[in-house]
């Protein structure tokens, strides 16, 4: 029932993975017999997973919750394996949910458990959760000592690099967003650079996604930065030339998170985000959205008078002027 659990997970049949998740709990859930035992716990993760994808997260939360209960003084490696993971990916929910301050204890606790394991999958999730208890101090502005997490990880992470080069991406990516909550734009681009250098010519999605977040980021800094406009011009020809669709999908999600609300220079965050999609929709064919999001930087112009705002606008109004004559 496992295997089959598994295969219809794999195929992305997520509820009729659950529906048998479901079933063998039901059915072998008391059973005490370790191999039993582990079949179960394998059910309950598969829950966690499913409800996750289907975005439940109160039953996905649950799911975790009962791993670390059942089993979490358990000493069955595999078991054991299940527990430290609930810890984990309890701790990322809590820490996206805004609840920083028991997040932070569940990093640690996996962190404990991830050493006391000594495996290859326990070192897996100890650098995940050395990544998010970096993010966490950052926020309470200990970001030397965020820093100097992150680097030990590098560190110790060496001779894994060049067989899973998204873990150096997901440390780089780290790095620059404790730049970010350090208001460190020059240090921001540093690391910007050390992360396109090393991995641009990667072709895993999920690292390329990555080169292109640190492309758009590196842009962000570069428009509080003087001088910059060179620097901003080769990242953009960058992106245009060899990430226009992952460039994309990085600067939706950007846009979509800034607060226009809350944020008294929205229009010059946003600003260079419209620009350069508009850039990249174009390389892409998308004209008629391209040009969407040209008008879209002009009509900001309305409500800022930021310099940095008309110099986008006057670059927008240039390549309508070329597009469609406007």
């Amino acid at each position: 029932m496992v295997a089959r659990m598994r295969t219809l997970s794999a195929r992305g049949d997520v509820r009729g993975a659950l529906a048998l998740a479901e079933q063998i709990v039901e059915r072998f859930g008391a059973t005490r017999d370790d191999g039993v035992q582990e079949c179960v716990a394998a059910a309950i993760w598969e829950q966690a997973a499913s409800w996750r994808t289907l975005d439940t997260p109160d039953r996905r939360s649950a799911a975790l919750a009962q791993l670390i209960e059942r089993w979490g003084a358990s000493s069955n490696p595999q078991l054991a394996s299940y527990v430290m993971q609930a810890f984990y990916w309890r701790a990322f929910d809590l820490e996206n949910a805004g609840d920083v301050v028991d997040a932070e204890a569940l990093y640690n606790e996996t962190l404990r458990r991830a050493r006391a394991a000594q495996t290859p999958s326990a070192r897996d999730v100890a650098m995940h959760a050395t990544l998010g208890r970096a993010r966490l101090i950052s926020w309470r502005g200990l970001h030397k000592d965020a820093l100097a997490d992150l680097n030990r990880l590098l560190e110790d992470f060496t001779d894994l690099i060049p067989e899973h080069p998204v873990w150096l991406a997901d440390v780089l990516t780290t790095k620059m967003q404790v730049m970010k909550l350090a208001a460190d734009d020059a240090e921001l681009v540093t690391v910007a650079d050390e992360l396109i250098d090393r991995l641009a010519e990667s072709t895993d999605r999920a690292v390329r996604l990555q080169v292109a977040g640190a492309l758009v980021w590196k842009l962000e800094s570069l428009a509080r930065l003087s001088p910059g406009e060179q620097q901003s011009r080769s990242a953009i020809e960058l992106l245009v030339d060899r990430f226009a669709e992952e460039g994309v999908e990085v600067l939706d999600f950007e846009i979509e998170r800034v607060d226009r609300e809350r944020d008294p220079a929205w229009q010059r965050t946003i600003a260079p985000y419209l620009f350069v999609r508009g850039m990249l929709l174009r390389e892409l064919g998308r004209d008629d959205e391209s040009i969407d999001a040209m008008r879209a930087v002009i009509e900001l112009q309305a409500s800022s008078s930021d310099t940095s705002v008309a110099t986008a606008v006057g670059e927008a109004r240039r390549n309508l002027a070329e597009w469609v004559g406007q």
